[in-house]
């Protein structure tokens, strides 16, 4: 009788220590995946503010476009080849 009581608390103790063991993990794995929906969830944040972000650059863009003069276009023009006939200046070592 005595060997049997023995037995039943011994199997008794291991399912407590495997019940105490799947809880703890189960715990852990909670905490992991609420992490997970943080990050998430900052991460549609960040994407949602870049889109935002984006669409009123391109919106500036348009308006600085249909704004912008002729005269304005021709001085970025000729800026441009400045740069340009200075580069080729440089690359072929005239200083």
């Amino acid at each position: 009788m005595r060997g049997r009581f023995r037995r039943l608390a011994l199997v008794v103790g291991a399912l407590a220590v495997i019940i105490a063991w799947v809880v703890r993990r189960r715990e852990a794995a909670d905490a992991i995946r609420g992490s997970y929906e943080t990050t998430q969830e900052r991460i549609r944040e960040a994407r949602e503010r870049l889109r935002r972000r984006l669409e009123e650059t391109r919106q500036d863009t348009v308006e600085e476009t249909a704004h912008g003069t002729e005269g304005a276009g021709r001085s970025s023009r000729e800026e441009m080849r400045s740069i340009i006939r200075e580069s080729i200046r440089r690359s072929r070592g005239e200083s």
